[in-house]
């Protein structure tokens, strides 16, 4: 990506890191590359805009009629399916056999699924199945890769917009990694400014809006009653923006918000809490520092006069028209 803009002055960095992230999860998930999973890649995307457009509707009747958008999410299902299967038939080898050496996110399904190394039990209820190795990959190709490019997106437009912070980060990238030390998970975990402008980032941009959970049994909360088997909706952006517990300021970009613990961590839920915390939020955080680092080492960027602000949500709350930035080689 880097040795493409180059020769360019201008990106649309939306979707650059949009391939970039789906490169790197095709990788270090599922050992394969972004061209052999771009059909995977594709139809999630379909089924998203499908997902997006009747979140609110009530449009068909069970068993008795279905609209165009149920067929359509019916036949992308059945498809995405077919090309996962696929993906494990190559790791397994057409004999349908499985070494258990692969260490990857796909190898470690593949594990549990054969049984290799994975259970020492007869907890028949713990095993997997095709299904579940199947769901798993699904989750992980969308969560590995659109939450990711979103964070990137806005993280990178608010540093184009306060070039202050962009500067502090820059230097502080360029005094732990010179010439001469490369990027390391291990010293991107010491970059105190870049974590405070990645949380404000996912403060005020987060890459999911809302999450829902299922009340298992019933359960008072302050003074209301919450009956078995509710689902909940946990309205992230509200939460994120509420004056309440940021300040009247919420609304604005202040890193310096996370230069310490003001007691606000139950109110920071980019990525959910608790046990249900998304499983892939060290991934995520170590992928948007690594990718940030390399860019400021090597760019000043600014916001181009052709951007248009208009954050709507599929899936992920992103930019609607891209994210138009001016590169500035340094």
């Amino acid at each position: 990506m880097l040795q493409r803009w180059r020769d360019v002055k201008e990106v649309d960095a939306f979707q650059e890191f949009k391939l970039l992230t789906s490169e790197v999860i095709s990788r270090t998930a599922f050992g394969s590359s972004y061209v052999e999973g771009k059909n995977v890649f594709d139809m999630l995307t379909k089924l998203g805009l499908i997902v997006n457009r009747n979140n609110f509707k009530v449009s068909s009747i069970p068993g008795l009629w279905r609209t165009s958008d149920d067929i359509e999410s019916d036949k992308l299902e059945q498809a995405i399916k077919e090309a996962i299967i696929e993906l494990i038939r190559k790791r397994e080898g057409r004999g349908g056999h499985f070494n258990g050496s692969d260490d990857d996110f796909l190898g470690s399904l593949l594990n549990a699924f054969h049984d290799i190394n994975a259970f020492h039990d007869s907890d028949l209820s713990r095993k997997i199945t095709i299904d579940d190795v199947v769901d798993e990959c699904k989750a992980f190709y969308v969560g590995g890769h659109e939450t990711i490019t979103s964070s990137l997106a806005w993280t990178v437009f608010l540093l184009a917009i306060h070039t202050d912070w962009q500067d502090k980060a820059r230097k502080e990238v360029l005094e732990l990694f010179d010439q001469h030390n490369p990027i390391t998970l291990d010293g991107v975990s010491r970059l105190k400014q870049m974590a405070m402008v990645v949380n404000e980032s996912l403060r005020l941009y987060p890459p999911v809006f809302n999450l829902t959970r299922e009340v298992e049994r019933e359960t008072k909360l302050g003074n209301y009653l919450l009956p078995a088997n509710m689902a909940l909706s946990l309205p992230i952006l509200a939460i994120h923006h509420n004056p309440l517990l940021w300040g009247e300021d919420c609304h604005l970009f202040k890193p310096e918000r996370f230069a310490a613990d003001h007691g606000l961590a139950k109110a920071f839920l980019p990525f959910g809490s608790g046990p249900r915390t998304c499983v892939g939020l060290n991934f995520a955080a170590a992928e948007i520092k690594i990718a940030l680092s390399m860019i400021l080492r090597r760019y000043r960027f600014s916001l181009s006069p052709s951007y248009v602000h208009a954050p709507f949500n599929m899936l992920t709350i992103r930019p609607k028209h891209g994210l138009q930035i001016l590169l500035h080689p340094l």
